[in-house]
């Protein structure tokens, strides 16, 4: 006759795990959402000024991908909340060329200080990256804690 081993706790373990994978997730996403308006904020800071059409478009977008359904979140420059003559491509090409000239309204704000200029958003995300992932690091520590 074959002796069995009988193993209690097994679903109270697992709905422990499964709650803390579900804590962590939601900490860490808390964070990259807060990141995410911060790099959004010094993205509009650094963006080139004529009519606030620009600042006014960058926003982040939150988004579910791949066959993991990963959460994304974007900062980008949204076509859909502006109308400008030359659409989406003017804006692309202030981010991009590197001989950009700022106007007298860029001027004032390099005058208060901010970095206007090409790669508005990438500079924006250099600025913060660093902060972002060590918030998110320490957001995932805490939550283990729990």
């Amino acid at each position: 006759m074959a002796a069995g081993v009988r193993v209690k706790g097994i679903a109270a373990t697992q709905a422990r795990l499964e709650r803390t994978g579900e804590r962590t997730t939601k900490a860490a996403l808390a964070e990259l959402r807060a990141g995410a308006e911060k790099v959004v904020k010094t993205a509009q800071d650094n963006a080139p000024f004529k009519t606030g059409d620009l600042e006014k478009a960058i926003v982040a977008e939150e988004s579910r991908t791949g066959t993991n359904r990963r959460t994304v979140i974007e900062v980008k420059v949204d076509p859909s909340t502006f109308d400008h003559p030359h659409g989406a491509d003017y804006f692309v090409r202030l981010h991009e060329d590197p001989s950009w000239n700022p106007g007298p309204l860029s001027r004032q704000k390099i005058a208060e200080g901010k970095r206007v200029g090409p790669k508005y958003i990438t500079r924006a995300v250099e600025a913060h990256r660093r902060e972002i992932a060590t918030r998110v690091r320490y957001a995932v520590e805490r939550s283990l804690k729990l």
